[in-house]
């Protein structure tokens, strides 16, 4: 299960105090992509015990860090070519995908693109993530009583 927090700490070895220096983290500081992002999804929450090797102020830095990597749960691999799509895409901006339901119907981060050129045509392989989810679908999973 992926962390919906981080718990990290150590011992500051520049002062003589006893207390150590902590760097938790509860929240990546990413806007959720939809209704409900990961530790609403999960329902329940998953503390990820970070062993650090950097001096105190990079603690929250990685505790930050960690948690943003944990919340791109929601992952898409795909291929199209450009006349197909009617554009290009590119790493780093945000794709509107529709028709795809209630749960992942909405914004999408390209994580990653590769364009693939020919002479005759243009394809695009492509990964997309998500921080969140759409609203369960009505009536409940199909199959499920």
């Amino acid at each position: 299960m992926r962390p919906t927090e981080v718990d990290t700490s150590q011992v500051a070895l520049d002062s003589s105090s006893d207390e150590g220096v902590a760097g938790n983290a509860t929240d990546t500081g990413l806007a959720a992509m939809d209704e409900r992002d990961y530790a609403t999804y999960a329902g329940q929450a998953s503390t990820l015990l970070l062993t650090p090797a950097a001096d105190a102020p990079e603690l929250t830095l990685r505790s930050t860090a960690t948690l943003r990597e944990a919340a791109w749960f929601v992952r898409c691999r795909g291929a199209t070519t450009v006349d197909r799509l009617g554009a290009t895409l590119r790493a780093g901006t945000v794709v509107t995908i529709q028709g795809a339901g209630s749960l992942h119907s909405g914004n999408w981060l390209v994580w990653n693109v590769v364009h693939h050129v020919t002479v005759d045509i243009v394809t695009l392989r492509f990964t997309l993530v998500r921080n969140a989810m759409g609203p369960a679908p009505s009536g409940g999973l199909p199959g499920v009583p």
